[in-house]
């Protein structure tokens, strides 16, 4: 009985080592604005040595694999994945960049910095390639049907949108703008982006 309990001591003890390491990993990410990461110093912040870190996560992709996956995990638990999924494109537009507004705002832009090193520092897991392709494909997607866009044009105006909450997250974070502010202007910029490219009764954009 002892021993089952010591085991199950040892586990706890190691999730919450686990989770400690990601959030060091996360915060140097957020500090830095850049990659790669330095394994000391997150060791240095434990009290420990860089054995320990890599004790849990074989390599440094391993760890911003981690970073990142939970990233989505917040993201999906907010409605993202849904709202990428469900309505016109500008429905799902509107909705996804809401929601990842408020994500940057609490979390920071991790995602951002991760994505901007790839692949010249990063190489992404199967799962978070997947999952990042399918979310701007279903938005693409959505843009080249309504738009009648060309499939590259798509994808660039999806991401040329998603730059919108980051840069309005940053204001909110510098106390330079309130939320709901943001919000408003979040929904006004995206909606206009979309519609500058909507096509007229002669097929020429707005």
């Amino acid at each position: 009985m002892e021993q089952k309990e010591a085991v199950a001591q040892k586990r706890k003890r190691s999730g919450d080592r686990i989770s400690e390491i990601v959030d060091l990993a996360e915060a140097q990410i957020l500090a830095m604005g850049t990659l790669p990461l330095s394994i000391q110093a997150i060791a240095d912040a434990m009290g420990s040595s860089r054995a320990l870190v890599y004790a849990y996560f074989s390599d440094q992709n391993a760890l911003i694999d981690a970073v990142l996956m939970r990233a989505i995990r917040r993201l999906d638990d907010a409605g993202f994945t849904e709202a990428c999924r469900v309505g016109d494109a500008a429905e799902r537009l509107v909705a996804a960049t809401s929601i990842y507004l408020d994500h940057v705002v609490e979390h920071g832009p991790v995602l951002h910095h991760i994505g901007r090193e790839v692949p010249r520092a990063v190489t992404l897991s199967p799962a978070a390639r997947g999952y990042r392709a399918r979310m701007i494909h279903r938005l693409a997607g959505a843009l080249k049907r309504d738009l009648s866009l060309p499939p590259r044009e798509a994808l660039i105006l999806v991401e040329l949108l998603a730059a919108i909450p980051e840069e309005l997250a940053r204001l909110i974070r510098r106390d330079e703008l309130s939320i709901d502010d943001a919000h408003a202007t979040n929904r006004r910029l995206v909606l206009a982006g979309i519609d500058s490219l909507r096509p007229t009764t002669d097929g020429a954009p707005v």
